[in-house]
């Protein structure tokens, strides 16, 4: 019998054991060192909390911020315990070592964990940057599922791993994970996406820590990205001048503005900059007309994100984007500077939880005087 079906079957039987618990709470350790766990201290994250229960269980509570319901409850029990779940909650079963990834954002934790060889499963590889991670996809080590949303779910449970990490979106689970899940294979739900502070987005790396059992290196990790983005932010603050900041482009004609209360909007603060839409309340992004932004927000010294990798190609897509060409006095940037042909940016892997590096990158883009002796991790100044 090979391994992927013994995987399978294993799956199989445990989904079929949890199912079958009756639904109050019992707890018994097989391993006689286990140590009763305690809370986590979260600063910033809002998404999730990590507590305990009765018999020293942590239990991890992901929130959807938007609409301040509870996604999902995880009790994190010991390999070789036993514990029978209540009806809302789910069992992972720890340290966990065999990763799948539906999202590219979850191999920067993991990789600052330096676990990414722990990843066997990945949705798709062209929008992947970690160069570990596709050299093990090219080897074989690690197994594309899906593209474009769409999951092979045969492909999934033939490989099995130990646990999936997904994003939360749509409030739910797809029918095909609903699959995987009751197939026996563990999957969170992760909404560091809708965080709105940098800090809150790289304090998820607590959560990785606590299932990987690398809670210590996690928390360690944190408070020295916690103390550099303090270090930048109060440098900026010494800036006398504030620049002015224009962010991304139209897309389909409409202009996705980050809304005053965003993730960008916040390192935007931190940087000591001005941005015309910081006194509105939505975290979301504002679709407005190309008309509106030009009326708003038309002399900038700084545009941010216009999703094009040279001028020309900006003024190739809109002849109208000449006006606020002329008036940008300090650069127009762009985050490519670690990029793959194919589509995959370290941007959205390692920057989700080096949060100052990303600010550092912001920070030099403003005030290029205070930083010139820094380089771009992200960023690069388009021509």
């Amino acid at each position: 019998m090979n391994h992927s079906l013994i995987k399978v079957l294993v799956a199989l039987s445990l989904s079929w054991v949890i199912c079958s618990c009756s639904e109050s709470n019992s707890y018994s350790s097989g391993n006689k060192v286990f140590v009763k766990q305690s809370p986590v201290a979260l600063t910033y994250a809002k998404g999730f909390t990590i507590d305990t229960i009765p018999g020293g269980l942590q239990s991890i509570v992901i929130q959807d911020l938007n609409s301040q319901t509870q996604i999902a409850k995880y009790i994190l029990v010991p390999k070789g315990s036993k514990y029978q779940p209540s009806a809302d909650e789910s069992i992972i079963h720890t340290p966990i070592d065999d990763i799948g990834v539906l999202s590219s954002s979850y191999i920067g934790f993991l990789d600052a964990l330096n676990l990414t060889q722990n990843i066997s499963i990945i949705e798709n590889h062209e929008f992947i940057y970690h160069s570990g991670v596709l050299n093990q996809y090219k080897n074989g080590n690690t197994i594309e599922v899906g593209s474009n949303g769409q999951i092979n779910l045969e492909k999934l449970v033939i490989n099995a791993p130990q646990i999936i990490f997904t994003s939360a979106y749509n409030g739910g689970l797809s029918e095909d994970l609903l699959k995987a899940q009751d197939a026996g294979i563990s999957i969170v739900q992760c909404s560091e996406w809708q965080e709105n502070h940098p800090l809150a987005r790289a304090e998820w790396i607590k959560l990785f820590g606590v299932l990987t059992d690398q809670k210590i290196l996690a928390d360690s990790l944190f408070q020295d990205i916690e103390t550099n983005y303090k270090s930048i932010s109060e440098k900026c603050k010494s800036a006398s001048f504030q620049p002015k900041v224009l962010f991304s482009s139209m897309y389909q004609d409409i202009w996705y503005i980050p809304g005053g209360k965003s993730y960008i909007a916040k390192i935007l603060q931190d940087v000591n900059a001005t941005y015309a839409w910081s006194a509105d309340d939505n975290t979301g992004s504002l679709q407005l007309s190309f008309e509106s932004v030009a009326t708003k927000a038309i002399q900038n010294d700084v545009w941010i994100n216009p999703e094009v990798n040279s001028i020309e190609e900006l003024l190739s897509r809109d002849p109208r984007y000449q006006s606020f060409v002329d008036n940008i006095k300090q650069g127009i940037f762009q985050q490519n500077a670690k990029t793959t042909p194919q589509g995959g940016n370290d941007y959205w892997e390692s920057g989700v939880v080096r949060a100052d590096w990303v600010l550092q990158d912001y920070a030099k883009i403003m005030h290029p005087q205070l930083f010139e002796n820094t380089n771009f991790t992200y960023f690069n100044q388009i021509k």
